[in-house]
Order: structure tokens, then C-alpha cells, then sequence
């Protein structure tokens, strides 16, 4: 199947979308996204989400109407189709559209072939969607006759860099030759401007056609795209040729030959990567089995040798044609095609996998199958979205004379590979006096497939901790109040990188070491990427601490006689190394921070032992009558063992509330929470 207008009669189709699970070497089965009545199929495009919903977009191949859906659920479930609106003056014309996403505005950008009334040359429609891709406004309708060429057809555009890019087919007047021309936009789709053009007009019947965009979001953009010598339906050979902008779209470069050696490449894709990578695949056009990538890591101005997606022996898979590809930053890639009438799998959707920019490629594996020879699933589409997503659309069709719906399916799936990332920490010793060094030996872990890069670990250190040394085996790091970032850069498969740091504390605390790992790689398990460390650092004998952790007060005005109501929940810990009996908790309610034995509101709480490192959770529930001048006051609580070890450290043995507010005499009510105020 030809990836331009075609003759055949192909039936029926329908919007549908699946989801894989984590790490899943497969896709699910597809889900209903929207149907429409049609004799002819049409094909789908899928915007990224970036942060936005997803989109799709698709023509009826019967009478060019031009549609679209929105998923606001990673694809797993679609609002009903919308037609696009026809300018005035203009009827639908069958063809492929195109959209793309821009997450700086909030919006999308779709462009559909349509024809004016009474001319047979095709323009191209513009709809910009609205933030969060609920709606669309008609923008400007675009005409091209540079001279050569006339007309717009087969268009491809992409966001970068906070302007737009789109490129078109264009025919001239004899039909013989056809070029592409290349747009810009930097008024978000108001306005577009020509910034190139790409083709020839030597009367041989030379056409370029099927372009594929992609940019790095980084200035870089690359454009591949047939070039066929002979007629459109019989060329004599067909070669890929690529043409680079390395200034957001302004201008292009010629357009040159991607398969130098191998005149027989059709169907060309290109997706992004990092920034200045570009990957390339296309089909050879001779009737094998193959399936080729080039890559480019300087912004599409030299590309690498051809590398083979699929083995030579692989039968379920010959005669791949219609490949699309995506990447993401991380360096992973994905690709998937179609099997024509070749095949042993024709009319299915197959994909490969790569960890590593399309070095090298996992064994094809099925997507879908249509499951009746009558019926095929083709054209497909790939996108790559936020948080690991993939998402195909295509066609299936059948190749009967009988009608049936237009369906166009999608699939999700999360990546199964990426940098599994993990960090790990131990300290010593445990428990800790004061005056010890505790030393925490932390370990960064990739357990791959994909390397890591711009590895970063943020070390939030233990409350009262004094920084004594830092080592780490790579990188470097720096130190503000509280924390340690080391960067540490690229780790591949299954290296690791270590840090120490020794630090002292000072006095006794129940605290804990938090490490946090950052990279901009797709971590396929991301549980193990925070470690908590918690460390006891007890003092030399029994050192009790109270803590308030929560109050709450309520008060109901009516009846005239309401009482204020305390529910306060506390804490009593024992920082020290011998064990505490016979303690006591007082809490009552204070007259200018002081206690008072005779207080009426007071409550004493008894803990006959407490352990080292042992803590007892208290709970105290009180009524003040509505008399007692109780706004303005705080909850003082005070810890005290009557054994005949002493307290070594009596600083922390007092915890005191926030005071309660003033009442809002118009309120009918009040409450709130208070918390433990600094003054201990």
C-alpha cells in the first residue's frame, strides 16, 4: 500500500486506542476512540501529549472530510469525533493531515488538504485547537505558486522553539515534477511565511513527496522525503533525500540523499532525540525484507551508515513498508510498520524497540493482527509522548467491495526500557551518641538497558547535623544549608557510583537521611530512586522529649453556654541510652507560659518505662467552659522521670502550643489547628 492517494478502494475503518503496562514488550488491545459512515478509509495522525491531551486527526478517503478526537487519559479513552470546519469557498479534497503540539501555548495546530471550488490545485487548511485541545479556530487558509510548483498537499508540522514549521508537497503545472515547500510561523499559526523550497524541474518526472519532520527543540529540524524518477505510480527508482534547518525553519539547506549507496528507499520517517540527534528510517524498496535507520548526531548535516532494524531470516515480517518512528531524550526509540501483500504477515502492524538510538533492535514483534485476510491493518503513525508514552494510529481497511466504518486505531505503549536508576544508603554506627561520627556510605545504581545521563543525587541532610567530609568515586558536588548535591553524571548499564559523607550531631535527635536521584532518562522503575536512611543519636543515659503532634479547638457559639473543645495528640520519647521509668506527662492549659498545680485544666499522663530510643504516643481531650478567658493561651506539656537516673538534657522536655486565636464575636463558630511553637 502506497503512502499517497492511491486508487485501490479501501474500505472502512474506526478510531480506537490501547495502553500497555510498565515494562510490557507488548500493546493491549485497541479501545473505541469514534466512528464515522464512509466507503473509503481514511488515515490518522496523533499529536504528543507534552503535557496537553492527545489528539487525532483524520480525513475520510471517500470525500476528504476532515476529523478529529481528543483523550485527556494517556489514550486510553477518546471523546467522540468532531468534524474540522471547510473555509468558505473551499470543499473537502481526500488526503493525509497532519497536526502537531505546542505545550509553551497550550494549543495544537492541524492542517488537512481541501480544493477551491472550481480548481483542481489543493490548499491547505489550518485549525489552531484551543489550550487543552477542547475546541479549534480556523486559521488562514495557505496557498502556494512559487512559479515552479502549485499547490499544497501531504503536509508534516512541528513545534520548536516557540515558532511553527510545516512542509507540503507541491506539483507544477505540467504534473511532471514535484517539490516540497517549507513554512514558518511565529505569531502561533496567525501568519505563515515561505522560508524554502526543495525539488526539480527538469521534465524527467521528478517527485518529492511524503515528507516527515521532526525538531530537537533546539534550533535543529530535518526533513526527509521521497524522490521518485518516473511516473508517481511507476517510478524507474526511488532514492530519500533530507534537508536540515539549523535556525528553527528560516531557511533550508538543498536537499541531499540519505541512502547513498541504496537507490531503492521509500516511505521515510525521522524522529528526534537529544539535542542535534536525528533518526531516519525508511524501507528498501525492492521487494526484500529490510527495514533501515540512519542517524545523524550534528543536527542533520551528515548522517551515519544505514543500520538494519530487521534480521535477513525473519519470513513473518517481509515486505515492510509505511515505517514510523519515535524517540525520546533518553536515547530510546521505537519503530513500527506495516507488511504488504509480500508477506507471510500481510496486512499486520509490527514494532521494534532500541535502547540505544537505533544501534541496535529488538526482534519484531506484532502489534496487531486484523485476524481475516479480507481485512488489513496500515499506514501507521508513531508519537511519543510525556512520561514514556507511545502512541501508534493507523488504518484498517478492507480490501472487499463491501462498505463498513472508518476506523483508525491507536495503541500505547510505556517503554519497556530506559535507566533503572536505583540509590541505596547504610550508616554507622546505630545507634549514635552526640559526640560520634556517623558516616553514610550511599551508592547510584543504573541497571540499564539504556545508559544514564546528568545523574544527580540531592542529599537532604539529617536535622543538626555537622558536616565532617564528603567523598564520592565521580563527579563533584556542592553544599548549601542542609543539603549535598553531587553531580555525578553518566553512569552506563550496570555501573554504579559511590559518596560518603561523615558528619556529627551534636545532642540527641530521631532524624533521617533523604537521597534523591535526578536524570532526564526514562526510569522504567522509579520506587527505588529516594532513599530514607532513619538514624537514632541517643545521649548517655535518659534524655526525655515531648512533642505536640497536632491540636485541634473547637468552638460552637450556640447554645450561649458552649464550651471550647481540645483535642490534642502528643508525643514522649526517650533520646536516651538507659531506660526511663516512672515518668510523667503534665499538660495544661497556660497563664503567660507558666504551669500551675492548682490550674483546673491540667492532666497528668504516666509511663511507667520508656526504652532507649522508645517512643509513647498521648492523647488528651479537655472542655473549657465558655467563662474562662482561654483565647490568648497556649498547651504546655512537660516530661519528667522520677527515677533516680536524671534527665541529661532537660532543654527538650518542654513543648508549648501556639496561642489561641481571638474570637470573631460575628462568627458562629471557630476551630482550626495549632501547632508546637518555637518557644520550648
Amino acid at each position: 500500500m502506497k503512502r499517497e492517494l492511491s486508487k485501490q478502494c479501501l474500505l472502512g475503518a474506526l478510531l480506537l486506542c490501547a495502553v500497555s503496562p510498565l515494562r510490557a514488550q507488548q500493546w493491549t488491545n485497541p479501545v473505541v476512540v469514534g466512528t464515522i459512515t464512509d466507503s473509503n478509509a481514511g488515515v490518522s495522525r496523533i499529536g504528543p501529549s507534552n503535557a496537553l491531551p492527545w489528539v487525532a486527526v483524520w480525513q475520510s478517503r471517500n470525500d476528504g472530510t476532515a476529523l478529529y478526537s481528543r483523550s485527556a487519559t494517556n489514550g486510553s479513552s477518546w471523546g467522540a469525533a468532531q468534524t474540522l470546519t471547510l473555509p468558505s469557498g473551499y470543499f473537502a479534497a481526500p488526503g493525509f493531515p497532519a497536526v502537531g503540539t505546542d505545550a509553551t501555548t497550550s494549543t495544537a495546530i492541524a492542517a488537512w488538504p481541501i480544493t477551491r471550488t472550481g480548481s483542481s490545485i489543493p490548499d491547505l487548511a489550518l485549525a489552531r485547537f484551543s489550550a487543552n485541545l477542547t475546541g479549534f479556530t480556523p486559521l488562514t487558509t495557505l496557498s502556494y505558486n512559487g512559479g515552479i510548483f502549485s499547490g499544497l498537499n501531504f503536509p508534516a508540522i512541528v513545534n520548536g522553539n516557540n515558532a511553527w514549521v510545516l512542509a507540503a508537497s507541491s506539483v507544477d503545472a505540467g504534473n511532471t515534477d514535484e517539490g516540497i515547500v517549507f513554512y514558518r510561523s511565529t505569531t502561533n499559526g496567525d501568519s505563515w511565511q515561505v522560508t524554502g523550497s526543495v525539488g526539480e524541474d527538469s521534465g524527467s518526472e521528478t517527485f518529492d513527496r511524503n515528507v516527515a519532520l521532526a525538531t530537537d527543540n533546539n534550533n535543529h529540524l530535518v526533513a526527509v522525503f521521497e524522490r521518485r524518477n518516473g511516473s508517481t505510480n511507476s517510478p524507474s527508482f526511488t532514492t530519500v533525500q533530507y534537508a536540515s534547518s539549523q535556525n528553527g525553519g528560516a531557511s533550508w539547506s538543498l536537499a541531499n540523499p540519505l541512502n547513498i549507496s541504496d537507490s531503492t528507499g521509500k516511505y521515510p520517517t525521522v524522529a528526534a532525540g537529544a539535542a542535534s540527534q536525528f533518526i531516519a528510517a525508511y524501507a528498501k524498496g525492492n521487494g526484500a525484507n529490510s527495514l533501515l535507520v540512519q542517524k545523524s548526531t550534528n543536527g542533520g548535516l551528515a548522517w551515519g551508515s544505514a543500520i538494519s532494524v530487521l534480521a535477513a531470516s525473519s519470513s513473518a515480517t517481509q515486505y515492510p513498508e509505511n515505517p514510523s518512528i519515535a524517540a525520546d531524550s533518553a536515547g530510546n526509540a521505537v519503530i513500527v510498520w506495516s507488511s504488504s501483500s509480500g508477506g507471510t504477515g500481510a496486512g499486520r502492524l509490527y514494532y521494534s524497540t532500541s535502547p540505544n538510538f537505533g544501534q541496535t533492535w529488538s526482534t519484531a514483534a506484532l502489534i496487531t493482527d486484523p485476524g481475516s485476510a479480507s481485512t488489513r491493518d496500515e499506514i501507521p503513525h508513531l508519537t511519543h509522548g510525556d512520561g514514556g508514552r507511545w502512541v501508534v494510529s493507523w488504518r484498517r481497511s478492507q480490501t472487499a467491495g463491501t462498505s463498513s466504518t472508518l476506523q483508525v486505531l491507536s495503541s500505547q505503549l510505556v517503554f519497556p526500557n530506559g535507566a533503572d536508576l536505583s540509590v541505596t544508603q547504610s550508616h554507622s554506627p546505630e545507634p549514635a551518641s552526640p559526640s560520634d561520627v556517623v558516616t553514610y556510605n550511599i551508592t547510584v545504581k543504573n541497571d540499564g538497558p539504556s545508559s544514564a545521563t546528568d545523574v544527580v543525587a540531592i542529599d537532604t541532610l539529617p536535622t543538626s547535623a555537622s558536616i565532617q567530609s564528603i567523598s564520592q568515586s565521580q563527579g563533584t558536588h556542592t553544599e548549601t544549608s542542609g543539603t549535598v548535591t553531587f553531580n555525578i553524571g553518566n553512569l552506563t548499564e550496570n555501573a554504579s557510583a559511590t559518596a560518603t559523607i561523615s558528619m556529627i550531631f551534636g545532642g540527641a535527635v530521631r532524624t533521617q537521611n533523604i537521597v534523591t536521584l535526578t536524570n532526564p532518562e526514562i526510569d522504567p522503575d522509579t520506587d527505588d530512586r529516594t532513599s530514607t536512611e532513619p538514624i537514632q543519636v541517643l545521649i548517655q543515659g535518659v534524655d526525655l522529649e515531648v512533642k505536640w503532634t497536632s491540636f485541634t479547638y473547637t468552638l460552637a457559639k450556640q447554645p450561649a453556654k458552649g464550651r471550647l473543645k481540645l483535642d490534642c495528640n502528643l508525643a514522649i520519647t526517650n533520646l536516651g541510652t538507659k531506660t526511663a521509668r516512672a515518668n510523667r506527662v503534665l499538660v495544661v492549659f497556660s497563664y503567660d507560659d507558666m504551669l500551675s498545680a492548682d490550674d483546673p485544666y491540667a492532666h497528668v499522663f504516666n509511663v511507667d518505662r520508656l526504652g532507649a530510643g522508645k517512643t509513647r504516643n498521648l492523647h488528651w481531650q479537655t472542655e473549657i467552659p465558655r467563662f474562662v478567658p482561654w483565647f490568648g493561651r497556649s498547651l504546655l506539656a512537660i516530661a519528667d522521670s522520677e527515677f533516680r537516673v536524671p534527665d541529661a538534657d532537660r532543654t527538650n522536655n518542654q513543648a508549648l502550643s501556639d496561642p489561641l486565636p481571638v474570637p470573631d464575636d460575628a462568627a458562629d463558630a471557630i476551630s482550626g489547628s495549632l501547632f508546637q511553637s518555637d518557644q520550648e
